[in-house]
């Protein structure tokens, strides 16, 4: 296998007529996924897409989004994929980060893009293409070119464009298969964007391992138990943010006949203790497994099912091809239950973020547990995270090294809402910081100084929040202040910030007594 696009086609000639893709309303074969990723192919070809040049996916979840992505690895050129449901700054900035040929939209794009070297298509414009028609191309890519580029939020920036290989998401692919131990007569019920590292993992999963996928009516309870109750999936892929969502009150899982779901994978942050003790509950016929990993890594740990009710708060252990280790600062190991930076060696490490070596260069390091003397490239991955490891193996998450925030299942970081709220011209400073939530994972808050106090009214700058942001952004609370407390060093003192909001909400909460 030297590309994705061959994988692919492997797949194809193996299940050829198994389901590929089933929504509410229709199902689509493989055989039939391979017809359409061949009309974006021409389109592609059509608008000069060469060898290397970006495709921008504004897409959602959908059988002409699978084949958009695979027609990016038949015409050797690199999708991109972000989330549909962004705001106009993020288009803005993909576009000059990634500088696409081609951008594919299936819902409205929330900006012009001006470029005229971009070609925009809408997928009811990509026309079908007769059987046979051949191109003048044909995949040559290797193992080690980049394959996709997925958005992701670093601690302070922007979002960035992580690149993985064809030779990383093919091979992570079948080691996540294999350790999940997924079967061919598996149905996999996928509520995550594809635009996400873990959504796309799916997806992926189904492209190359021939898993059949379930996208539900909606991303919310109530469309996630109608799919459950109409096409009786096997293997339920969530976060932790689904499931807090679907084991709420309001939620109808109770009700719902989960009798088909024999497996529930989750990653993207902490169960809540009590929503994975409703989980065993609700699903009690299921085995569930605790993932985790960053989108520069693929996927790092996984706590098997049997481990599960002993060792609930662990991220288990390393997956088959990775060494997972806690260092010191100067790189030695930690002891057990010292803590440290979670740091993952061996394969599935990303060639980079796109157009920035600076970010690169922080995270990806030479191994330094290389054996000395070796004349070795491999890579080792910083992954910003403290954690620890205790004496039998099993590790263990602590914190950020850094702010970075995780709304909605979704890192996020607080400068790109500071610099949104800033672009609004009602405030001269903002700083954004989390208060742990159940459902949400963080709730945002958002401290902000007035440009004008007298004039300044709260609701024009929510209302600007939520034109310019996606839902995992948007502050659920602002501490509206004349000036920011310092540190010693004359930085926004994060500590006293938080105190000075926990103080304003406990009293907005507090009972009145009349």
């Amino acid at each position: 296998m030297n590309n994705l696009w061959e994988a692919f086609c492997i797949t194809v000639k193996r299940v050829s007529e198994r389901a590929a893709i089933i929504t509410s309303d229709q199902t689509h074969s493989f055989a039939q996924l391979a017809i359409r990723a061949s009309d974006y192919r021409h389109a592609y070809h059509k608008a000069g897409v060469q060898r290397s040049d970006r495709v921008l996916l504004w897409m959602e979840n959908s059988y002409d989004m699978a084949a958009a992505v695979i027609a990016c690895w038949g015409q050797d050129a690199i999708p991109v994929l972000i989330d549909a449901s962004c705001r106009r700054p993020q288009l803005a900035h993909a576009l000059e980060l990634i500088e696409p040929r081609v951008v594919v939209h299936t819902v409205e794009l929330p900006g012009p893009v001006d470029d005229p070297a971009v070609t925009v298509m809408q997928t009811a414009e990509v026309p079908s293409y007769p059987e046979g028609k051949t191109l003048p191309t044909s995949p040559r890519a290797l193992p080690t070119d980049p394959a996709s580029i997925v958005f992701t939020s670093g601690s302070t920036g922007l979002p960035k464009g992580v690149v993985q290989s064809h030779g990383n998401i093919y091979h992570g692919c079948i080691t996540v298969h294999r350790y999940l131990g997924l079967r061919d007569d598996d149905v996999l019920l996928c509520p995550v964007p594809w635009s996400f590292d873990y959504g796309y993992g799916q997806l992926l999963t189904t492209l190359l391992c021939g898993i059949t996928h379930l996208i539900p009516p909606a991303n919310t309870p109530f469309g996630i138990c109608a799919a459950i109750e109409e096409q009786h999936p096997s293997v339920f892929a969530g976060t932790p943010a689904l499931f807090s969502y679907l084991m709420s009150g309001m939620s109808p899982i109770r009700s719902t006949n989960v009798s088909s779901l024999r497996l529930l994978t989750n990653t993207g942050g902490k169960l809540a203790a009590s929503v994975l003790s409703n989980m065993l509950e609700a699903f009690d016929g299921a085995d569930v497994v605790l993932n985790y990993g960053l989108t520069e890594t693929y996927r790092s740990c996984y706590l098997p099912p049997h481990l599960v009710r002993e060792h609930p708060h662990s991220l288990g252990i390393a997956i088959p091809g990775v060494g997972i280790e806690i260092l010191r600062e100067d790189g030695s190991r930690a002891s057990a239950h010292e803590e440290g930076e979670i740091v993952h060696r061996g394969n599935f490490v990303c060639l980079g973020y796109w157009r920035n070596s600076e970010s690169t260069a922080a995270v990806i390091r030479r191994d330094p547990l290389a054996p000395q003397g070796v004349i070795s490239d491999s890579p080792a991955l910083f992954t910003g995270d403290i954690g620890y490891v205790d004496e039998r193996g099993f590790f263990y998450f602590v914190a950020r090294r850094d702010r970075l925030l995780k709304s909605m299942g979704v890192r996020v970081s607080p400068h790109e809402v500071e610099e949104i709220l800033i672009e609004s011209g009602q405030v001269v400073a903002a700083a954004v910081f989390g208060r742990p939530h159940d459902l949400l994972g963080h709730e945002i808050h958002a401290a902000v100084v007035p440009r004008d106090p007298e004039r300044f009214n709260q609701r024009d700058l929510d209302r600007f929040a939520r034109r310019n942001m996606s839902q995992y952004l948007l502050p659920r609370f602002y501490l509206v202040l004349n000036d920011f407390p310092l540190t010693t060093s004359g930085k926004t003192d994060f500590p006293a910030l938080e105190k000075i909001a926990s103080d304003v909400r406990a009293d907005q909460l507090a009972p009145r007594i009349p």
